[in-house]
C-alpha cells in the first residue's frame, strides 16, 4: 500500500497512538489528587521527623567526640608542646589549622566519628562565638564553605581560658561556579549553590534542594513574594509547608527550612519536595490495566508487521558492518528496493569504500608516526639520563649552588646550599631576603645587574646577627640571546679551613715556644739551685736576727714558685709520650672527682652527671687523661668563686668519636680571649704560669683528639674533649685506618 518507509511508519504510529490514548484518556485521573496530596503530607512529616532524630543523634555523637576524644587529644598535645598555649592566645592560625587537621585525623580513626571535623579557635574567636550563643544559631560555617552540625567548647589551662574548639559533622557544602560569559558581553556572574551531604534514602522520590536566599530562581516568583515565605526568611517561622509550589517549573508539595550560620546570618534554605501525583506505576496498576493490556497487544501486532518490512534489509547491513569490524573492508551490502532502506544501503556501501581508502592512508601515516615517536622517545630518554646525572652531581657536591632568575628570585638550591644557609627547603623568595643586603647580597646584585662573573671572592656572611661565617663565592651570569636570564651562585663555607689554619699556627707557635722554654728552663734551673742553697745557709747563719724578719723564708718561697714554673716549662717543652691502654672514660672521671672532693672550695660546687652507658673503651694514657680532667675541672672551679654547678657529660659525638663535655656556670670567657686560651703564658688570673691549658691541648693532641670551647659572659663555659675510637687490635684511631 505504501512504498516509502516514512509513510509506513507514519501510518502505523498514528494507529498505535490512537489505540493507546482511547483507554487511558477516560481514566478519572483528577479523582486521585486529594489522596495523593494526603500521602505527600505524610511523607514530608516523616522526613521532618527523620531530620529531627538525626539532629538529636548526631548532637549526642558530637558531644561525645568533643569530650572523650578531642579534649583529651588536645590536652596531650599541649603537654607535649607547651608553646601551643601561646599560639592559642595569639591566634597563630597556620599552627592552629595544622593541629586541627591532626585532631581531625585522630578523631576519624574511630569508626563512629569518621565523618566529623575539628576546628580550633583562638581566644578572640572563641569569645566572639561564645557571646553569640543566646539562641539556636543553626550551622557552623567553615572557611571552605562547609556547614557543620556542631558543638563547641572552651579550652582552658590552669583555669584560664586560652581558646576553644568546634567539633562538627558536614551537613551542607557551598559550591561557587563561574558561569560562561553572556553572548556579546564580558560579564560573568559567579553563582553559589549548595550540595547536601546526606538525604533520606528511605523515601525514593523525595527531592532535597539547598538554595541561597539571594538566588531563589527555582521557586515560583509569586510564592517568593508571599507573606508566609517572607516570614520564613525573616525568622518569624521555623518552617513552612505548602501543597502547591512550583519548583523548577513543576508543581510540587514542599517543606522548607531556613538555616543560619554560627554568626546568626541567614545562609541558605532547605527545600524538601515530593510530586503532587502518585507515581505512574501506581496509577497504571489501579486504573489503566485494561487499557494498557489492549495497547500492548495492539502494539505487538503492529510492531511485528513493521519489523518484517524493515528489519530484514537492516540485518543484512548489520552483518556487513560486523564483517568490516573484523577487518574485511571489502564487504558490501546488497541493495534491495528504491525506498529509504535501499538508499541507506547504497550510502552504506559508499561509506565502506571511503573507510577502506581512509584506512589505507591512516596505516601509512601511523607507520610514519611510530618512527617519529621512537625517535622522540630515544631523545627523551637521553635527556632524562643527562638531567638525572646533573641532579645527582648538584645534590652531592660540597659547595652550595643557588640559581636566581632575572628578577632576583631564588628558583633552585642544592642540599649543600640549604645546609650552609640554615634552610630546610628551597625558598621561593628574593635573594636579598635570603642573603641580606651587605657583602653577599651586594656581590650577587652587582653580578646579576651588570652581567659580570666573580671568581672565588672571600666574604664574611652572617644571618640574623649571628657569628659571621667566612665564605668563598663565585658567580656566573646566564645569558639568553645577549640578555641576562639569571645567575648561578656557588659558595662554600671556609670555617673549617680557617679553624685548621688556626690550629696549624697554634701548633707551630707551641713547637717554637717549647724549644725556647726548654732552653730557658735549663738556664734558669742551675742558678735557682745555687740561690736556694745560699738562702738556706744564710737563714741558718743569720735567721732570727733583728731586721731579718723572714726575708730568707720569702726568698725560698719565691725560689720554689719559680722552680714550679720551670718544671711546667720543662713539661711543656718535653711532653710525655702517652702509655696507651684500654680506659673506661666514665671510671677515670669518677676517680678525678674523688680526688677533687677533698678540696674545700670544691665542696660548695654542685655536680651533675650525664654519663652515657655502653661507651666503648678508649686507647688513652690514664694518668695524662686524668691530668687533663683535673686541669679543666680546676679551671671550672676557679670560674665560680661564689659556687655553682659543674655538669659532666659523656656521649657519642659521631660514629667514630666520643666526647667528654665539662660545663660550668661561672663568669665565662670574653670572646676576644677565646682564641688565645691555649697560647702558652696566656692567663687572666693574678697567679699562674698560663701553661695549664697549653699542656691540656698538647696532651689531647698527642691522643689524636681535639678540644672545642663554647663560652658566654655571665653564663658559663663548656669544654668539649673529643677523642677518636680506636679499632680493636690496634693502637691507631679509626680515622687513620679508613
Amino acid at each position: 500500500m505504501f512504498r516509502r518507509v516514512r509513510s509506513k511508519l507514519t501510518f502505523w504510529l498514528l494507529v498505535v497512538t490512537l489505540g493507546t490514548m482511547i483507554p487511558v484518556a477516560v481514566v478519572p485521573y483528577y479523582s486521585l489528587l486529594e489522596h495523593t496530596l494526603a500521602r505527600g503530607r505524610a511523607r514530608l512529616s516523616m522526613v521532618r521527623q527523620i531530620f529531627q532524630n538525626m539532629g538529636v543523634i548526631t548532637k549526642k555523637q558530637l558531644e561525645t567526640a568533643a569530650g572523650s576524644v578531642v579534649l583529651v587529644e588536645l590536652r596531650n598535645r599541649i603537654r607535649e608542646i607547651p608553646s601551643l598555649v601561646q599560639k592559642f592566645r595569639e591566634g597563630d592560625m597556620p599552627v592552629l589549622e595544622g593541629l586541627a587537621r591532626q585532631l581531625t585525623e585522630r578523631l576519624r580513626s574511630y569508626e563512629l566519628y569518621q565523618e566529623m571535623e575539628v576546628h580550633l579557635l583562638c581566644l578572640k574567636d572563641y569569645e566572639e562565638l561564645d557571646s553569640l550563643q543566646t539562641s539556636n544559631l543553626g550551622l557552623y560555617e567553615t572557611k571552605e564553605g562547609a556547614f557543620l552540625l556542631w558543638v563547641y567548647s572552651e579550652y582552658a589551662e590552669d583555669d584560664v581560658v586560652i581558646g576553644g574548639f568546634v567539633v562538627g559533622r558536614p551537613i551542607i557544602r557551598r559550591q561557587t561556579m563561574e558561569p560562561a560569559s553572556s553572548i556579546g558581553t564580558n560579564i560573568q556572574n559567579p553563582q553559589t549553590h549548595f550540595e547536601p551531604e546526606w538525604s533520606p534514602r528511605e523515601f525514593p522520590g523525595v527531592q532535597i534542594d539547598v538554595i541561597d536566599p539571594a538566588d531563589q530562581t527555582i521557586l515560583d516568583p509569586s510564592f517568593v513574594k508571599s507573606k508566609e515565605f517572607q516570614d520564613l526568611l525573616s525568622g518569624k517561622r521555623l518552617y513552612l509547608e505548602s501543597d502547591y509550589v512550583e519548583i523548577n517549573g513543576v508543581l510540587s508539595q514542599a517543606l522548607m527550612y531556613p538555616f543560619n550560620n554560627h554568626r546568626g546570618e541567614l545562609t541558605g534554605l532547605i527545600v524538601v519536595s515530593v510530586p503532587p501525583l502518585e507515581p505512574l506505576s501506581g496509577f497504571i496498576s489501579r486504573h489503566a490495566l485494561g487499557g494498557i493490556a489492549f495497547s500492548t497487544l495492539f502494539a505487538i501486532i503492529v510492531g511485528a508487521v513493521v519489523a518484517r518490512s524493515i528489519a530484514h534489509p537492516l540485518n543484512r547491513m548489520s552483518r556487513t558492518a560486523r564483517q568490516m569490524a573484523k577487518g574485511d573492508l571489502t564487504a558490501r551490502s546488497e541493495i534491495v528496493g528504491e525506498d529509504e532502506i535501499g538508499q541507506l544501503a547504497a550510502s552504506f556501501n559508499e561509506m565502506a569504500s571511503e573507510v577502506e581508502r581512509s584506512h589505507t592512508e591512516l596505516a601509512a601515516r601511523a607507520r610514519e608516526l611510530e618512527d617519529s615517536v621512537r625517535l622522540v622517545n630515544a631523545a627523551n630518554r637521553e635527556l632524562t639520563r643527562i638531567q638525572n646525572r646533573l641532579e645527582n652531581i648538584l645534590a652531592n657536591i660540597r659547595s652550595g649552588v643557588l640559581v636566581i632568575d632575572n628578577v632576583g628570585r631564588v628558583v633552585r638550591a642544592n642540599r649543600a646550599a640549604l645546609e650552609i644557609l640554615g634552610l630546610e627547603k628551597t625558598p621561593n623568595a628574593d635573594y636579598r631576603e635570603l642573603l641580606g643586603y651587605e657583602d653577599f647580597g651586594e656581590l650577587v646584585e652587582s653580578s646579576l645587574h651588570r652581567g659580570i662573573s666573580v671568581f672565588q671572592r672571600e666574604i664574611e656572611w652572617s644571618r640574623n646577627g649571628r657569628t659571621p661565617v667566612p665564605m668563598q663565592v663565585s658567580t656566573v651570569p646566564l645569558l639568553d640571546g645577549g640578555r641576562i636570564a639569571g645567575l648561578v651562585v656557588t659558595f662554600h663555607d671556609l670555617s673549617s679551613i680557617r679553624k685548621l689554619e688556626r690550629q696549624l699556627v697554634l701548633q707551630d707557635r707551641l713547637a717554637a715556644l717549647g724549644r725556647l722554654s726548654a732552653g730557658v728552663a735549663h738556664e734558669i734551673r742551675n742558678p735557682l739551685g745555687v740561690i736556694k742553697g745560699s738562702a738556706e745557709l744564710l737563714r741558718k747563719r743569720f735567721g732570727g736576727l733583728p731586721g731579718e724578719e723572714g726575708l730568707f723564708d720569702f726568698i725560698l718561697e719565691e725560689v720554689a714558685r719559680l722552680s714550679r714554673v720551670v718544671s711546667d716549662f720543662l713539661n711543656f717543652a718535653r711532653p710525655q709520650t702517652p702509655e696507651l691502654e684500654r680506659v673506661d672514660v666514665n671510671a677515670v672521671i669518677q676517680r678525678s672527682l674523688q680526688y677533687l672532693e677533698h678540696q674545700d672550695n670544691f665542696l660548695e660546687i654542685r655536680r651533675e652527671f650525664d654519663l652515657a652507658g655502653n661507651l666503648p673503651s678508649l686507647q688513652l694514657d690514664p694518668n695524662l687523661f686524668q691530668q687533663v680532667l683535673l686541669n679543666v675541672l680546676l679551671n671550672a672551679q676557679e670560674a665560680m668563686p661564689q659556687g655553682g654547678t659543674i655538669r659532666i657529660r659523656t656521649r657519642r659525638f659521631s660514629p667514630r668519636e666520643i666526647a667528654v663535655e665539662i660545663q660550668d656556670t661561672g663568669v665565662g670567657i670574653p670572646q676576644d680571649n677565646l682564641q688565645h686560651i691555649f697560647d702558652p703564658f696566656f692567663t687572666s688570673k693574678d697567679s699562674g704560669s698560663g701553661l695549664g691549658l697549653s699542656v691540656v691541648h698538647q696532651i689531647v693532641s698527642s691522643h689524636s683528639g681535639r678540644i672545642e670551647v663554647d663560652s658566654s659572659l655571665g653564663a658559663g663555659t663548656t669544654f668539649r674533649l673529643i677523642f677518636p675510637i680506636q679499632r680493636e687490635g690496634t693502637g691507631l684511631p679509626t680515622s687513620l685506618l679508613t
